[in-house]
């Protein structure tokens, strides 16, 4: 049995596997209706209705620089919603999804990158992805993700969109 501390929700774009922690996530929902954001970065999908509730929907495959896959059916349009404080945001992909399992032992921990000289933002501003985590998986490697590396990826990408309009 998974619990929220190793478990991980899997997703692909493309070849590549990404997962998000299990205790960051609140719901993963279908996305029926999605409404564009007039001037909104490619990293904002738009945003959605959901029970009542306005929802901003992060584009994984524009934060990750990939593109998402075909949806196959509209079931398959899926906003993995985060738990609070994040609740107003979800991350849109196309499905489907899978619980895995998270290995402590096989992960590469964003801290020891940053120690050996790694960072988040280039120095030209853009962002440079260091993710949280990776680990060996059956399907190949799998970079973990977290809520905060999501944010800020959005926020990189906003804040570039304002100076590159000065």
């Amino acid at each position: 049995m998974l619990n929220d501390r190793d478990a991980c929700v899997r997703f692909s774009l493309g070849n590549a596997g990404y997962g998000l922690p299990l205790a960051e996530i609140r719901e993963i929902t279908p996305i029926l209706r999605i409404f564009p954001v007039p001037l909104a970065p490619r990293s904002i999908r738009g945003v959605c209705s959901h029970r009542g509730r306005v929802v901003t929907l992060l584009d994984a495959g524009a934060l990750m620089g990939r593109d998402l896959p075909a949806a196959r059916r509209d079931d398959d349009k899926l906003a993995i919603l985060l738990a609070p404080p994040h609740g107003h945001l979800a991350v849109y992909v196309h499905g489907p999804v899978e619980m895995d399992r998270i290995d402590p032992r096989q992960q590469v921990a964003r801290a020891t990158q940053r120690a050996a000289g790694g960072s988040d933002v280039r120095s030209d501003d853009s962002f440079s992805p260091i993710p949280m985590a990776m680990r060996a998986a059956e399907e190949g490697i799998l970079t973990l993700l977290s809520c905060a590396d999501l944010i800020f990826r959005c926020e990189a990408e906003i804040r570039g969109g304002f100076r590159r309009q000065r």
